[in-house]
């Protein structure tokens, strides 16, 4: 089926704005060479992004998704990465399976780490023009350029735990253009053998694009949405086609919302928001994405929270304004076009997975985070960069070489601020630092930058963070206050005031903190006093909340010996 061009932007085009080849007619390496030199550019730009990436380091989560992730060691391992669930921090088996050959590739080398999240985003950013040219958007390229090079995106390509996002992204892109591709080269009476090649293939990617990150479950509704956009209407076969999509997307998204809260920490009372806080949180997240989105200045890893009060009418503000948005785009369409409504739509739907209606693990820190948008961003970004293109195309003739220079400046700009921004992205001091600046406030910021002096020895200026913290933070702030009374106890013992000093330990292991530190502590306080059952017992916990740590072990082999039991030592 050949579909004429359709604007995705406010202003109306003829059929020159389009692409020059039929929708479909031209397979991916056809493709990939006869338009090599615009492909080639996008990789540079992503390069000229990225390229600081690779003397980065090991960052937040990485611990857990790489340098101390068993699962990478040992063909067991990558075998308990596809069947146990709990294996891994969030069970994505794809992502975890690349970086199981990355570390039997060249181990704990973060470079090459960071090198393959880049060539995944460029190869996401090239999928994604072969899909908006696949719909005959002017502008494809442009749009996809902007994609590649937006610093929103820094926070998915820099972090090598957001695997997740560059990799599902990639399987998503091809995906849509299987679907894509799919729908129109059959009619709603006559399916060929090419279609349904390109309808199993699109089921495959759209697996393989869940096993890498759930969000990506939202992919046929998406489609659902650029097929009105495009011809108007839907059709119910299309929609019963899709069906089985819907079905395995919704089975991927339900085991994500489980293990969000059963394994990776998102419940308790930190996530207790009543249903009218939800709909604020997801209100003014929606606007604040959407300014990231058109200026993309004072990135932070974790953004300030803002105030939730169902009482209060300014913070009903925003989520008002979002409805009243929504209204107006829906009452204008035949005005304006379906393409500010698809733009929207695509936008929020995609988002909405981590719009506060579920339980997200980082929504403890920040309402909103870069991540959170990446395929979201095309809605908007196609909007744009479709509408600027199409606004130039009405310059003058002699003026032609205006657009390219616009395009080519606003591309540059973009690139050398995500480049700026990924060396935020170095390691953890500089990440949180940065994180500190931004949002004073950060709990988290001031509790890892203070176990960052502790590791230094800088014990005072380790304590001054956690009051910090639990100054900005009262209630909640389980990690500060179990931290901040370890130390105090520390300090105690030193003093050889002992019995306070446990009873300061045993304080911070009632804090409820699934954190070995307390009971370490405690154990070699009870170990001091000759309480070696006690101290035996101490330790012997503090390695079920923590099993990596060589000291624990190491005086629980004392405690032992002490205790008579050599052969348990």
């Amino acid at each position: 089926m050949k579909h004429q061009p359709a604007s995705w932007g406010i202003v109306p085009i003829g059929r020159s704005g389009g692409t020059a080849a039929r929708p479909g007619d031209r397979s991916i390496s056809n493709l990939l060479y006869q338009d090599r030199w615009l492909v080639v550019a996008i990789i540079l730009l992503v390069a000229l992004a990225y390229g600081g990436t690779l003397w980065n380091g090991f960052i937040w989560d990485d611990n857990d998704y790489v340098t101390e992730n068993e699962t990478l060691r040992s063909l067991a391992g990558l075998a308990a990465i596809w069947t146990d669930r709990s294996a891994t921090p969030q069970y994505y088996p794809l992502v975890h399976s690349t970086f199981w050959l990355e570390y039997h590739l060249w181990g704990l080398n973060p470079m090459p780490y960071h090198i393959t999240n880049a060539i995944l985003h460029a190869m996401t950013a090239v999928g994604l023009w072969f899909v908006l040219r696949e719909l005959s958007i002017p502008g494809a390229w442009l749009c996809a350029a902007i994609f590649a090079v937006h610093p929103v995106h820094v926070e998915s390509v820099a972090w090598i735990t957001e695997r997740k996002n560059v990799l599902s992204g990639l399987f998503y892109v091809f995906a849509f253009l299987s679907l894509l591709r799919f729908q129109q080269r059959t009619t709603d009476k006559n399916f060929n053998q090419s279609g349904w090649r390109s309808y199993y293939q699109a089921m495959l990617l759209f697996v393989a694009a869940l096993l890498s990150k759930s969000v990506t479950c939202t992919l046929p509704a998406a489609f659902l949405v650029v097929i009105w956009w495009r011809d108007a209407r839907v059709s119910t076969r299309i929609v019963t086609l899709l069906l089985p999509f819907f079905f395995i997307g919704i089975l991927s998204a339900l085991n994500t919302a489980v293990l969000e809260r059963s394994q990776v920490g998102a419940q308790g009372d930190e996530f207790a928001w009543t249903t009218a806080e939800r709909l604020q949180i997801a209100g003014t997240s929606l606007w604040m994405y959407l300014w990231k989105l058109l200026v993309p200045l004072n990135l932070c890893f974790f953004y300030p929270k803002w105030e939730l009060d169902a009482g209060k009418v300014g913070c009903w503000i925003a989520p008002i304004l979002g409805l009243a948005s929504v209204t107006l785009l829906v009452v204008t369409v035949s005005r304006v076009g379906r393409g500010p409504l698809a733009s929207f739509l695509f936008f929020g739907g995609t988002l909405f997975p981590a719009l506060g209606f579920f339980n997200v693990f980082p929504m403890r820190y920040s309402y909103f985070a870069d991540h959170f948008q990446y395929l979201a961003s095309v809605g908007p970004i196609t909007l744009a960069g479709s509408s600027l293109w199409q606004l130039t195309a009405r310059l003058p003739n002699n003026w032609g070489s205006l657009r390219a220079v616009l395009a080519t400046g606003m591309l540059l700009l973009l690139a050398s601020i995500s480049s700026s921004r990924s060396l935020v992205y170095r390691d953890l001091w500089t990440l949180w630092q940065d994180t500190l600046v931004k949002n004073p406030k950060s709990d988290i910021a001031l509790n890892n930058l203070a176990a960052l002096e502790l590791r230094q020895g800088n014990r005072d200026k380790a304590q001054q963070l956690y009051v910090r913290s639990l100054i900005v933070k009262p209630q909640f702030n389980y990690e500060a206050t179990a931290n901040l009374l370890v130390l105090q106890g520390e300090e105690l013992a030193m003093a050889g005031k002992l019995d306070e000093a446990i009873l300061k330990f045993r304080e911070a292991a009632d804090v409820g903190l699934e954190n070995g530190r307390p009971h370490f502590s405690l154990g070699l306080v009870l170990l001091e006093k000759k309480e070696v059952r006690a101290a035996i017992e101490a330790f012997e916990h503090s390695l079920r909340l923590d099993e990596k740590q060589s000291g624990t072990h190491y005086h629980l082999a004392r405690a032992y010996v002490l205790a008579g039991n050599k052969s348990l030592a």
